[in-house]
């Protein structure tokens, strides 16, 4: 059985999960397994996040099995006294690996011949590795490895122990490099994925031109193979009457990387794949074809990935084909790494990518359609009212609909992936229904009525009902339809043409004449006071979000 990473934990490497709550080698295995340094891992791991804010230092960390070099390097510069670096990872197999740096304080402690270097150059090592049980207690202790160690170079011994060291979690660990792939294996992969490639033929697309192109297809000529003389050739969308020699050094770029990726990967067997943002130089139509064949190998080779990217595309879980299911994501945002949760059950049910939440400053959560056109058209009136610039919808904001009707019936767990699907895009805000879930009181602060609402947690997860910033609105009444003039809401809403169903239809139909009608800022409400506050206090948010 291959062995994978299970979970890891740390804490102080570069910038990142910087901790200073514990001060003696006995604690540190108590905090890492604190749920704010622990990770758990599945077959693909997908690390986000801006350049700089740490994706590549936990591709390192892992990366440790196969380079013990990069020790030099991970634990923090010009590290705080009272603070530590360390790590723990946990193998399929039950064996734990933990690391410990600190300063090295003592320049007495150094090896004789390194007297004079900067003691900064130094680092104290405390390595250990054991074999757990079933509720993952250690119960063998394994090789462990300490001392001094150089942070700018590994002398052969110390690197030769390193690396002892760390075989002992009997994982075999690779690290992507775009080396030169053959013109063989380059005329492999450009002949499987020939009908995803602009360019390529298919094999099943006839030029009109072409009068020969059914008998071709009766001796199954390949779209890209190798002559004697290891010259590339490719059967082209515009010609089919014969194959075009092209170097190899001419094909597109996004082609190229493709190749690489996919022949790299088809090599391994069990490994723990790393892979630094591998969708470079690629179109969204071929990232996608990448993921879903990067998943596929993934599942037929036994293989763990690790992978860095900025791609929305490769964000989505179901771009990655027979795995969708196995799909972790983890975002290193500067000082801390984040679980993002993914609750794939209810982006499937609202119909929403995970990509497209992404994609936008910031996200508005509202219930239905209808919501939509309500909130845009007094946005556009406020702004309108205040001659400033209106705000753009799918560049400074977009919409997103969670239904409420769903809310009211989530369980607890459901709520708990409600609240991390609002925080997909952490510029989130969200507008619910009253409904009878809350009243307001003399002073004008919400009051729960119902303490067992699924609103009430959501609003408490954002901040509580007392917050006045907080990303929520409630309705001033029962539904945001309360909230229009009465003439707007007796007015009988034009006829349709389908397509949606009769009820939301009618929404819809009686939002849009309502815009059409109130154009207005100080006439749009039956509660003009309360829309005002709401998207006086809407827009600032946009406005933090496109900041």
């Amino acid at each position: 059985m291959p062995v994978h990473l299970k979970k890891f934990a740390f804490c102080g490497l570069r910038r990142l999960n910087t901790c200073r709550d514990f001060s003696v080698v006995d604690s540190f295995q108590a905090l890492l397994r604190s749920p704010h340094f622990h990770y758990r891992c599945d077959q693909i791991n997908l690390l986000l996040g801006a350049n700089g804010g740490g994706k590549s230092t936990v591709l390192h960390m892992i990366d440790l099995l196969r380079d013990p070099a990069r020790i030099c390097t991970l634990p923090r510069e010009n590290q705080p006294a009272d603070s530590h670096s360390a790590y723990s990872l946990e193998f399929s197999n039950r064996v734990q690996l933990l690391g410990l740096s600190r300063p090295l304080a003592d320049p007495d402690s150094l090896p004789a011949q390194h007297k004079r270097d900067d003691v900064f150059d130094w680092q104290h090592l405390w390595l250990r590795a054991y074999e757990l049980d079933k509720n993952d207690k250690a119960v063998t202790k394994l090789t462990p490895f300490g001392g001094p160690v150089n942070k700018r170079t590994l002398a052969v011994t110390t690197r030769d122990g390193l690396a002892a060291h760390y075989a002992q979690s009997g994982a075999h660990v690779v690290w992507f490099t775009p080396a030169q792939w053959t013109t063989a294996e380059a005329a492999a992969v450009l002949h499987m994925e020939r009908a995803s490639l602009l360019g390529l033929a298919d094999g099943e697309t006839k030029h009109e031109d072409d009068p020969y192109f059914e008998t071709s297809k009766d001796f199954d000529i390949a779209t890209a193979y190798v002559d004697e003389q290891d010259r590339l050739h490719l059967l082209l969308e515009d010609d089919t009457f014969q194959h075009s020699r092209v170097d190899t050094a001419a094909l597109p770029m996004g082609w190229q990387q493709l190749v690489a990726v996919l022949h790299w990967l088809k090599q391994q067997e069990g490994a723990i794949c790393l892979l630094e943002e591998p969708d470079t130089h690629m179109h969204p139509h071929l990232q996608r074809l990448l993921a879903r064949r990067m998943g596929e190998i993934a599942k037929d080779n036994k293989l763990q990935l690790f992978v860095s990217t900025h791609s929305p595309v490769m964000q989505d879980t179901r771009t990655w084909g027979p795995l969708v299911d196995k799909v972790k994501t983890f975002e290193a945002a500067g000082g801390i790494l984040d679980n993002v949760v993914h609750p794939q059950r209810l982006l499937d049910l609202l119909g929403i990518r995970g990509s497209d939440i992404g994609q936008c400053n910031g996200v508005i959560w509202v219930e239905g359609p209808s919501d939509r056109f309500y909130i845009r058209h007094w946005l556009t009136l406020w702004a309108r009212a205040g001659k400033i610039p209106t705000f753009i919808e799918h560049v400074d904001y977009s919409f997103m609909f969670y239904g409420g009707a769903v809310l009211a019936h989530f369980s607890t767990q459901d709520e708990e992936d409600f609240v991390k699907m609002l925080r997909l895009n952490r510029k989130a805000f969200i507008v619910m229904d009253r409904d009878d879930d809350f009243a307001e009181d003399e002073q004008g602060n919400w009051q729960a009525l119902n303490t067992a609402s699924a609103k009430l947690r959501v609003a408490n997860s954002l901040g509580g009902l007392r917050r006045l910033d907080a990303p929520f609105w409630i309705t001033p009444g029962p539904t945001i339809e309360s909230s229009l003039p009465v003439e707007a809401m007796r007015r009988r809403a034009p006829a349709g043409r389908g397509g949606l169903g009769r009820a939301a239809g009618v929404k819809v139909r009686r939002a849009l004449a309502y815009c059409d009608d109130y154009q207005s800022h100080d006439q749009c409400s039956a509660h003009q006071e309360k829309i005002d506050r709401f998207v006086h206090q809407l827009a600032g948010h946009i406005n933090t979000w496109c900041k």
